[in-house]
C-alpha cells in the first residue's frame, strides 16, 4: 500500500473530478526558478546532473528505475510526457511533481535529500506553462 500512496493525490486529478483552478494557481507565491523553466535547462541543470549518470544512477543508462532513463534529452522528454508522469498545464497532478515534493517516502525523488526549491520551482513552472520542448 505504501508504494501506491503517491497515486492518491493523482486520483483527484482524473477527468471525473471537479474542474481544477487555473494551473498557475498551483505555483506557490514563493516559487522562484533557479534557471529558466524550459525543458532543455531542466534536463541540463537537474535531470542529467542529479538523476542520471553524473549525480545519481537511478535514471542513468543502467538504472532505468520506474522505466525512466535520462541518458539523453529527447528520451527524457518523451518518457516524462508519456503516461501522466507530467500533465501539461497541471503540476499538481503530475507524478513528477508529486514525487519531488513528497520527501521522506521510499518513492520520493530524488532519494535522500530533496532538490532545492529553485529547481523544483523550474520544473513546476515548466509543467504549468504546458511542458513544451
Amino acid at each position: 500500500m505504501r508504494r501506491l500512496a503517491f497515486l492518491l493525490p493523482l486520483f483527484a486529478c482524473s477527468e471525473d473530478a471537479d474542474p481544477r483552478p487555473a494551473c498557475l494557481d498551483d505555483l506557490p507565491a514563493s516559487c522562484a526558478s533557479l534557471y529558466p523553466p524550459e525543458f532543455d535547462q531542466i534536463y541540463t541543470q537537474t535531470l542529467s546532473k542529479k538523476c542520471s549518470t553524473a549525480g545519481g544512477s537511478c535514471h542513468g543508462p543502467k538504472g532505468n528505475r520506474g522505466g525512466l532513463t535520462f541518458a539523453d534529452a529527447d528520451g527524457a522528454f518523451a518518457e516524462l510526457t508519456a503516461g501522466g508522469r507530467v500533465v501539461p498545464g497541471d503540476p499538481a497532478c503530475s507524478e513528477l511533481v508529486v514525487r519531488l515534493d513528497s520527501g521522506g517516502h521510499d518513492w520520493s525523488m530524488p532519494p535522500g535529500k530533496p532538490l532545492p526549491s529553485g529547481e523544483r520551482c523550474a520544473i513546476r513552472t515548466w509543467i504549468a506553462h504546458g511542458a513544451q520542448r
